[in-house]
């Protein structure tokens, strides 16, 4: 059992933000030595299930991609995890550059895919533009997880 959870903060929309998340990495990689990483994901068009969200920092370590989680879950109310099959795909460290894990730490722009429409509670994180990190933050983790991230953020 860990406490790995990736905390949401807020959504970008895709139509908006993507293209210029795109041209951010390639200016911030221009001359540098790039990988199949970095080509997967200027190369990448989103499915009607795939969402970007903004991620202050992780728990505990790294977490590798892509990672699987089956759990979400509103800080405010940590007794109605709702269960979902969303999978990290891409995490864009700092807005920068494409990376193989979601580094703990670090600010992350994140690529989920959900496997079916996404819960409600999803659905009321705000805009990345509009973000006040209040009260709507939700945390993706594993259900295995999730009674000792409940401890931690009831004691916080």
């Amino acid at each position: 059992m860990t406490d790995n959870y990736i905390l949401c903060v807020s959504l970008f929309d895709k139509d908006k933000y993507l293209s210029v998340i795109k041209r951010d990495v390639i200016s911030f990689n221009k001359g540098k030595n790039l990988d199949k990483l970095y080509y997967d994901f200027i190369n990448w068009e989103p499915e009607t299930l795939d969402y970007l969200i903004y991620s202050p920092y992780s728990a505990a370590s790294d977490i590798p991609l892509p990672s699987n989680y089956d759990t979400i879950f509103n800080l405010n109310d940590l007794e109605m995890p709702v269960s979902i099959g969303v999978s990290v795909i891409y995490g864009i460290i700092n807005g920068w550059t494409p990376f193989n894990i979601i580094s703990r730490g670090h600010k992350h722009i994140c690529v989920l895919r959900f496997k079916t429409t996404p819960p409600k509670i999803f659905e009321n994180l705000p805009k990345f533009e509009d973000a006040v990190y209040n009260n709507n933050q939700i945390c993706l983790c594993n259900m295995s997880d999730f009674e000792s991230i409940k401890t931690k953020f009831s004691n916080s």
